[in-house]
């Protein structure tokens, strides 16, 4: 926290937070797995979630964590009520803007949830997040020419991101026939990096 005078939040809105939160991830867990009852926990995280902003009005992370659950329940209007504060609070912060993005897709309203993905890929080029979700509402407003160059985008961040995290860029490999393989992959990685729009 910055300044001589620290906002210190209540403990109560951080426990509810935190908790909500642990129920989220149970509920998504279980649902991911196909196993019993993760509604139920995602909808106890949503009543837990509703009373940290009450609580802490200024905690932007509470009305994201709720804005993420009335997602998962299919609740969006609610989502871009949370969501829209989230921004108020945290301007420009990828995670609020992808759940608010999609929160809009799902009343489909498309026009708002390209706009916040926009806003997603215009901060990070190669958020993947970012251009899969931009695509994705881009296909499904209709318009197919900016969904396919997204995807390509998409391809490409994938592929740098992929050849970051294992592969330096700049160090040629060894030219040894057991590493072909390692060359090959430098090589493809190389290109696309030099393709970067």
């Amino acid at each position: 926290m910055h300044g001589s005078n620290p906002h210190v939040m209540s403990p109560g809105a951080v426990d509810n937070n935190n908790v909500g939160w642990a129920y989220y991830n149970a509920g998504y867990t279980q649902k991911t797995a196909k196993t019993m009852r993760p509604r139920r926990k995602i909808t106890k995280r949503a009543r837990l979630l509703k009373e940290a902003p009450v609580q802490e009005p200024q905690f932007d992370a509470a009305y994201v964590n709720l804005g993420a659950t009335h997602n998962e329940l299919g609740e969006h209007q609610e989502a871009v009520d949370a969501l829209k504060t989230a921004d108020k609070l945290h301007p420009n912060w990828n995670v609020a803007l992808n759940q608010l993005g999609r929160a809009f897709r799902g009343l489909k309203d498309f026009v708002n949830a390209i706009a916040n993905f926009k806003r997603v890929v215009d901060m990070d080029g190669s958020s993947v997040v970012g251009l899969f979700n931009l695509g994705e509402s881009y296909n499904a407003s209709g318009n197919k020419k900016e969904a396919k160059k997204m995807y390509d985008r998409l391809k490409r961040s994938i592929q740098i991101w992929h050849c970051g995290s294992t592969t330096s860029l700049t160090a040629k490999p060894r030219s040894t026939p057991r590493n072909k393989r390692s060359k090959t992959k430098y090589q493809n990685c190389r290109d696309s990096r030099e393709s970067e729009p």
